[in-house]
């Protein structure tokens, strides 16, 4: 999605299309590099900025950012239908290196509260992705490909419906 800024085109984020093209709903830049480590298109570093809570760090609430490159992702997919449910458990080990911290940390005492902060906001940030995509009915995270390929005879049953069945789904 692009727009014009002084005369210069910009990039806002995304745009999600139903399967009939019309439009589904936007993601904004953070979004769209969630979206990218969802669909585990890492061949270029993901490059993210959290807002931590300011009370973690004993920081301003203005200095409480933290932004880091995801540099490398192992994802492991696992789908479940039980009855008519579909059920989908993602499982990521991401590696990161920080880029910045506006806040004083001791990292030898405080490298594991930090890591601890970053995996939760990630989880929360990506969870809140998947929400919007289900909420519009729009699939663009490639899991049904990952659901034809491990759980076919389960894939069969709603690949006419699937992004229903993905925005009913737990994920």
């Amino acid at each position: 999605e692009m727009r014009v800024d002084n005369g210069e085109l910009v990039v806002t984020g995304t745009t999600l299309l139903h399967k009939d093209g019309t439009y589904a709903t936007s993601l904004n830049n953070q979004e769209s590099s969630l979206l990218l480590l969802l669909q585990n298109n890492t061949k270029n570093p993901i490059p993210l900025t959290f807002h931590l809570p300011s009370e973690l760090f004993h920081t301003d609430e203005e200095m409480s950012y933290v932004s880091f490159n995801i540099n490398k992702v192992n994802v492991n997919f696992k789908s479940e239908f039980e009855g008519n449910h579909l059920t989908i458990d993602i499982q990521m080990k991401v590696q990161i290196d920080l880029m910045e911290r506006l806040f004083t940390l001791d990292m030898e005492k405080q490298s594991k509260q930090l890591e601890q902060a970053i995996e939760d906001e990630l989880k929360k940030e990506c969870q809140d992705v998947i929400k919007k995509a289900q909420k519009h009915e729009v699939a663009p995270f490639g899991f049904g490909i990952y659901m034809r390929a491990h759980n076919y005879k389960n894939w069969k049953k709603v690949e006419d419906n699937w992004t229903k069945a993905l925005s009913d789904a737990t994920v």
